[in-house]
C-alpha cells in the first residue's frame, strides 16, 4: 500500500538548507553506517538479518538527514546479486537477504550506505564480509610487503626531531612483522626499525636538510629489500602528540627554523575536535616550539581530531589521537538461570545506563548463537563500538579493531596511537573543497523521475504530470520544467508499486511522450583486493551441522512438497500468469509470448488479423486504439499488467517481444468489469524484464510503471515450546534468537526465547544507543547441556 506522497517540480533545495549541507560537507561531518549482523559467518542456504544504526556527526546523534538506506550484497564476481532499498526511521532500519542454496561458496560483501555519505567518497561505505562456505586463500607469507613511511604531522622537517610512523602490509592486507636499519645516502647508520604489532611501529630522527634516508629491512629469513623514506622540507610546521598517559595528551607546534623566522609573531589556530565539541586554542607563534597539555576527561571516547591552521582557516598540520573514557553506555544482561537444557526457556534481563548511571532508554539489538558451532574471532570482530568510534573514520581496513577494545590500558593504547598516525595520516589529506560539495541530496523517500516530450520529440515544459495509483486514483500532481523534466519526491510504500504516470500539456491535450528515468547513479564497486584481513570462515563443526539440516529439512518438509501433488485434465491455457479479474482459462482468446511473436514489431501490428472480432485504429494523436467488430466503435479498456488504463494508453509503446501473454474478454466475460467493460476488454502481461527496459519505452500521454519500494524485512522466528506440542522434527538454529527492535524502557528491557537442540556454550550479543548518541556493547556466555 502506498502510505504518503508528496510531490516537488526539480525546484532547487531550500538555500538555507543546502547551506547547511554546506557546511556539514565542509567540517567533515558525514553520515555513518553499522550493521549489527546475527552470526559471524553464514552457509548457502542461510538467511542474513541485520539491523542499521545511522547517525550523523562526531556526536552519533541517529541522523534526521536520510530516510533511504542503500544494502547490496556483493557477489564473489564483483557484482550486485540483491539490493534492499530500507526505510530509515530515527536513524534507524533493518533487514535481511536469503542465501540461496544453489549460491557458490566464495568471498561475498554487504555494503550499505545513504547516498548523502557519497558525497565523503566511496571509503566511508559501511561493507562486511561474507565467507559462504570454506575459501582456500593463497599463502602470501613468502612474498614481499609494501611497506609505507608517515611522518607524524604530515611532513618530515629538516633539523627537528621527528616521529615517523610505518605499517608494513602482506600481500593479503594484513600487517607483517619486519626489521631493519635506517641508513643515509652515504650507507651511515642512523637508527634501528623494528615493527611493535601487525606490522606497524616507528622511529624517531633527526633528518638533515638536503640528505636522503633509506630502510633496509627484512622479514622472516627473507632476503634484505630496501624503501626509501619521504624527503624532509626546511620550511612548515607541525602538530606532534604524546601519549603520556590515559588521563593526559601532550600536544608540540613546532616550526622549522626557516618557517619560524619568516612568521614569528603570526597568531595561528589550533582546533581540538572530540565527538563534535570544538575547542579553538589561539597559538601566537614566538618560539619554535609551543608546548600544549590536553585533559582527556573534558573530551569523549574516539578519535579527537587536533587541526593546526593559519587564522585565515588554511590547514597546516594535523593529527589524530584516540581517547578512551569510561563513556560508553554500562549495558548489563542477567539470566535466570546459569545452565540451561535444549529447548528449556531462557529469560534474560537487559538493563542500560549511563557513564552517570542513570538508567536510559536506548535502541538496542540482541542475537543468540551457539559458539560451540559457529567460530568467531573476538580480536577481528568489526561491533558497533569499532566502527562507529574507529574504522568508520579511517581510511583502510583496520586489521583485528576489537583488540584495542577488549581492554584498555597503556600498552593497547599505545598501540592504538600507531593506528591513528598510519590509517589516520592517510584518511586526513587536505584538499580544495570543490565549489559544488554537494552532489547527493540526502533522500527523505523515494523518487519518480521523468521527461516529458511532444511527438516531434522536443521537451514540453510546463506540462501537467498526475500520479495514480488503481486502487487510490490521483495521488500527486506537478509540473515539468522548462526542459520537460519532472520529478516526484519523498514517496513512502513498501514492496513494489504499480502506478501511472499521466501526463497533459499546457492547452490540456494529451498528445505527449513520456519517459520514465530510474535512479542509475549506483556507487562504484571497490575490487576485492585486501579484504580478508578480518574474514571468519565456517568451521568444521558448522558444515557439518548444516549437511544435518539439509537432511532433516529433505525428510521432514515432504509434506509441503509440491512434486507430490499430480493434476491431470485440465487445459494448459488455464495455467498462466494472469492479472484478470475473471481469472486464468476465462477469456475469450488468449494468446501467448511464442505465438505473439510469430509477427514482430509493434504489438497492434503483431496482433492485427489474428485477434478475432478486434480491430486497431488510428486516433487523430497516432494512438492505436483496439475496438470490437460488434462493439458500436466504442474502444476496448486496456489492462496493462493489472493497471486499467482505459483507451489512453498507445499500444504501440510496447513491442510484441515484451509481452508475455494477450487476453481478449467479450460480453459476458467482460461483465465482471462493469461499464467499464461493456466495449470489452484487452489484457496485456508484459515480461519480467523481457525486451526493453520500462526507461526505453515512451508511453503517449500515459505510462504504466512498476516501482521498487522499501523492503520490509522479515520477523525472526522463534518456536515456543511451552505452546507447541514437542515433535519429533529437530531444531538446528544456528542463529538462536535475534531481535533487531528492542527498546529499554526505564533502563529496561525483558528478553525471552528457548534453545534449541544443540549443545554447548551460547553466547549473548547485544548493542545498540541511546537517544543522546551514547553506544555500548555487551556480551553473555551460558551454557546449554
Amino acid at each position: 500500500m502506498l502510505s504518503a506522497f508528496s510531490s516537488g517540480a526539480f525546484a532547487q533545495a531550500d538555500t538555507a538548507y543546502t547551506n547547511e549541507l554546506k557546511h556539514l560537507l565542509i567540517n567533515n561531518v558525514t553520515e555513518k553506517v553499522y550493521l549489527h549482523f546475527d552470526k559471524p559467518t553464514y552457509l548457502a542456504g542461510d538467511t542474513v538479518y541485520f539491523k542499521a544504526y545511522v547517525t550523523l556527526g562526531n556526536n552519533l546523534l541517529l541522523t534526521k538527514l536520510s530516510k533511504v538506506l542503500h544494502v547490496d550484497l556483493i557477489n564473489t564476481k564483483n557484482r550486485i546479486s540483491k539490493s534492499l532499498k530500507l526505510q530509515i526511521i530515527n536513524g534507524l532500519s533493518e533487514g535481511d537477504f536469503t542465501i540461496p542454496d544453489s549460491l557458490p561458496n566464495g568471498i561475498y560483501r554487504i555494503r550499505a550506505y545513504t547516498k548523502f555519505m557519497r558525497n565523503m567518497g566511496e571509503d566511508i561505505v559501511f561493507e562486511k564480509i561474507i565467507p559462504i562456505g570454506t575459501t582456500t586463500f593463497a599463502d602470501t607469507t613468502s612474498a614481499e610487503p609494501d611497506v609505507q613511511f608517515f611522518p607524524e604531522g604530515g611532513k618530515l622537517l629538516a633539523g627537528v626531531y621527528s616521529r615517523v610512523a610505518f605499517k608494513a602490509i602482506a600481500p593479503s592486507g594484513k600487517g607483517m612483522d619486519i626489521k631493519g636499519i635506517i641508513t643515509d645516502e652515504s650507507g651511515a647508520r642512523i637508527t634501528d626499525i623494528k615493527s611493535e604489532h601487525l606490522g606497524m611501529g616507528s622511529l624517531q630522527f633527526t633528518p638533515v636538510e638536503g640528505k636522503k634516508y633509506i630502510a633496509k629491512l627484512s622479514y622472516g629469513d627473507s632476503k634484505e629489500f630496501t624503501v626509501p623514506l619521504p624527503i624532509a622540507t626546511e620550511n612548515g610546521m607541525i602538530i606532534t602528540a604524546a601519549i603520556d598517559s590515559l588521563s593526559k595528551i601532550g600536544l608540540k607546534i613546532i616550526a622549522s627554523n626557516s618557517f619560524y623566522e619568516e612568521n614569528k609573531g603570526k597568531t595561528y589556530t589550533l582546533k581540538i575536535n572530540s565527538f563534535g565539541l570544538v575547542t579553538t586554542v589561539k597559538v601566537i607563534l614566538n618560539e619554535p616550539l609551543k608546548a600544549i597539555d590536553v585533559q582527556t576527561r573534558k573530551l569523549h571516547t574516539g578519535i579527537c581530531r587536533d587541526t593546526l591552521t593559519t587564522e585565515g582557516g588554511d590547514p597546516l598540520s594535523e593529527r589524530l589521537v584516540f581517547i578512551q573514557m569510561p563513556d560508553l553506555l554500562k549495558l548489563s544482561l542477567a539470566t535466570d538461570k546459569q545452565t540451561y537444557k535444549t529447548r528449556e526457556n531462557v529469560n534474560i534481563r537487559l538493563t542500560a545506563s549511563d557513564k552517570f548511571d542513570v538508567k536510559t532508554q536506548g535502541s538496542f539489538s540482541v542475537a543468540v548463537i551457539n559458539q560451540s558451532i559457529l567460530s568467531f574471532d573476538e580480536y577481528a570482530e568489526e561491533t558497533i563500538l569499532t566502527h562507529m568510534l574507529l574504522s568508520a573514520d579511517l581510511k583502510g581496513t583496520i586489521e583485528q579493531p576489537n583488540y584495542y577494545f577488549k581492554s584498555f590500558n597503556d600498552k593497547t593504547h599505545s598501540q592504538l596511537d600507531l593506528v591513528m598516525l598510519t590509517h589516520g595520516y592517510r584518511k586526513f589529506e587536505w584538499q580544495p573543497m570543490p565549489k559544488d560539495i554537494i552532489a547527493y541530496l540526502p533522500e527523505t523517500g523515494i523518487s519518480i523521475t521523468g521527461i516529458v516530450d511532444n511527438l516531434s520529440g522536443k521537451p514540453v515544459p510546463a506540462s501537467t504530470i498526475n500520479l495514480l495509483s488503481q486502487a487510490q486514483g490521483v495521488l500527486a500532481t506537478t509540473t515539468t520544467n522548462r526542459v520537460g523534466s519532472f520529478s516526484f519526491k519523498d514517496l513512502l510504500f513498501a514492496d513494489t508499486a504499480k502506478l501511472i504516470l499521466q501526463a497533459v500539456n499546457a492547452k490540456g491535450q494529451n498528445s505527449t511522450a513520456i519517459k520514465y528515468l530510474p535512479d542509475s547513479a549506483q556507487l562504484p564497486i571497490n575490487p576485492l583486493s585486501s579484504y580478508f584481513i578480518n574474514t571468519i570462515e565456517a568451521t568444521p563443526a558448522y558444515l557439518e551441522w548444516k549437511q544435518r539440516q539439509k537432511e532433516f529439512t529433505s525428510i521432514y518438509g515432504n509434506v509441503k512438497t509440491l512434486k507430490e501433488v499430480q493434476i491431470k485434465g485440465k487445459k494448459q491455457d488455464n495455467y498462466y500468469h494472469t492479472n484478470s479479474l475473471a481469472g486464468a482459462g476465462n477469456a475469450d482468446q488468449v494468446m501467448h509470448s511464442d505465438e505473439i511473436q510469430k509477427v514482430g514489431g509493434p504489438l497492434s501490428s503483431s496482433l492485427n488479423g489474428r485477434l478475432r472480432g478486434v480491430n486497431f485504429i488510428t486516433g487523430k494523436d497516432q494512438r492505436v486504439i483496439p475496438v470490437l467488430k460488434f462493439g458500436f466503435g466504442q474502444p476496448m479498456l486496456i489492462i496493462v499488467d493489472g493497471l486499467m488504463l482505459g483507451s489512453s494508453i498507445n499500444m504501440d509503446a510496447l513491442m510484441s517481444t515484451e509481452v508475455e501473454t494477450i487476453e481478449v474478454l467479450k460480453s459476458a466475460n467482460a461483465a465482471i468489469y462493469g461499464m467499464a467493460g461493456s466495449g470489452g476488454v484487452l489484457l496485456i502481461t508484459t515480461k519480467q524484464g523481457g525486451g526493453r527496459k520500462l526507461s526505453d519505452i515512451k508511453s503517449f500521454g500515459i505510462l504504466p510503471i512498476s516501482i521498487p519500494g522499501f523492503y520490509k524485512a522479515r520477523e525472526f522466528y522463534v518456536p515456543k515450546y511451552h505452546v507447541y506440542k514437542t515433535t519429533n522434527r529437530p531444531d538446528l538454529r544456528t542463529t538462536i534468537y535475534w531481535k533487531p527492535n528492542i527498546i529499554t524502557v526505564n533502563g529496561n528491557a525483558e528478553l525471552s526465547f528457548f534453545n534449541a537442540d544443540t549443545k554447548g556454550i551460547y553466547r549473548v550479543v547485544v548493542e545498540g544507543m541511546d537517544e543522546k548518541g551514547n553506544i555500548g556493547r555487551q556480551v553473555l556466555n551460558y551454557d546449554v547441556k
